[in-house]
């Protein structure tokens, strides 16, 4: 029981340690992602590429906030007790001024509240993808219609060319990929 507590507290104290860290980095990279995206070559293939990775932005800062944000509703944190003190002086109808969640309550919110998120998300990257045309943009280079292909380093890959490497590292050919996939990591010779 002791090495228990033990584990737990070096857990909690490398957990609390590290969130600073973490908030800090998750920072530097919706700003770097900001400074990408204003580059004049992104905005060129993607046009309005801030607008098109918003949705990826606020997941990443919604991650890192979210769960500490419910640290300040969940029984036994050091942020509960100091946010038990506020929480008096909130008016009576704010819901969240009885909102008392044990740990795994707590997990369980925020994963919840965090698919609702990604829903938005997916909404939100439809609305602003969809007026994107790939083969206009040049961000992918497509098969042409002829059947001629383009080779060596700037050939695309396609799901011929994936049959064919994947039959490379198998050793078998199964005319052309119309058996499945042979591919097995765990065969020898």
């Amino acid at each position: 029981l002791e090495w228990q507590k033990l584990i737990t507290d070096l857990h909690d104290s490398f957990s609390e340690s590290i969130s600073l860290v973490f908030a800090a980095l998750t920072l530097l990279c919706v700003m770097n992602m900001v400074i990408i995206c204003r580059m004049q070559m992104i905005e060129e293939k993607l046009g309005n590429a801030n607008l098109k990775f918003t949705g990826t932005r606020l997941l990443i800062l919604a991650l890192e906030i979210q769960g500490k944000l419910m640290d300040a509703f969940t029984v036994d944190s050091k942020l509960y007790n100091t946010a038990e003190k506020y929480r008096d002086m909130l008016p009576d109808w704010i819901p969240f001024k009885k909102w008392s969640f044990s740990t795994e309550q707590a997990h369980l919110f925020n994963l919840s509240i965090l698919n609702i998120e990604c829903l938005f998300v997916v909404v939100l990257n439809y609305f602003t993808w969809s007026s994107l045309n790939l083969e206009e943009s040049g961000i992918m280079r497509f098969r042409k219609d002829d059947d001629t292909q383009i080779e060596g380093e700037d050939a695309p890959l396609t799901s011929h060319s994936l049959h064919g490497l994947l039959n490379a590292v198998d050793g078998s050919d199964d005319e052309g990929g119309r058996h499945g996939w042979n591919w097995n990591p765990l065969r020898r010779g």
